[in-house]
């Protein structure tokens, strides 16, 4: 069996995928910051609880201890503070990313609609047109069933029509 094919020759355009909602970038930081303040909360806490009769070997020990802490919080490029850093920059680039394709979707959107008002604005004058036409079309079937009625009716000398 044979079918025809019509094919229509649009722009091509090439366009973004978006699903529905795109995850972000990066994993949930809520909880590296807690931990960041846990740790830092706690070297606090230590350090209220010193008092002049601690041994300065125990004390030499804390401050170790919280050196340590405190390294791996903000010290070197694979610190906590790091990681979060990295991560926001992430997050940023992505949400700016978003931005841009919600703004180019909206003006996608305007274009559509500015495009959708025009054709309206087409069908409402063929509209208008088409009812002019019927109006002309009931018009002269009306004048010409008077004309058939009136020839019809009339019996007229032939010299007489033969004038007219």
């Amino acid at each position: 069996m044979l079918y025809e094919c019509v094919i229509f020759v649009l722009p091509i355009k090439k366009y973004k995928v978006m699903s529905r909602r795109r995850g972000e970038p990066v994993k949930y930081t809520c909880p590296d910051i807690d931990s960041i303040i846990s740790t830092i909360t706690a070297i606090c806490k230590q350090m209220e609880s010193c008092n002049d009769e601690d041994k300065n070997d125990a004390l030499l020990e804390c401050i170790s201890d919280w050196k340590a802490d405190l390294e791996s919080i903000g010290v070197g490029k694979w610190s906590k503070l790091e990681e979060l850093r990295s991560a926001n920059a992430a997050l940023r680039d992505w949400g700016n990313e978003m931005y841009n394709d919600a703004e180019s979707l909206e003006s996608e959107r305007d274009d559509f609609e500015r495009k959708y008002e025009e054709e309206k604005e087409k069908v409402s004058k063929l509209e208008d047109e088409v009812e002019e036409l019927r109006s002309e079309i009931s018009e002269l079937k009306r004048t010409a069933g008077w004309r058939s009625l009136i020839m019809s009716s009339v019996s007229l000398p032939l010299q007489f029509t033969s004038t007219l």
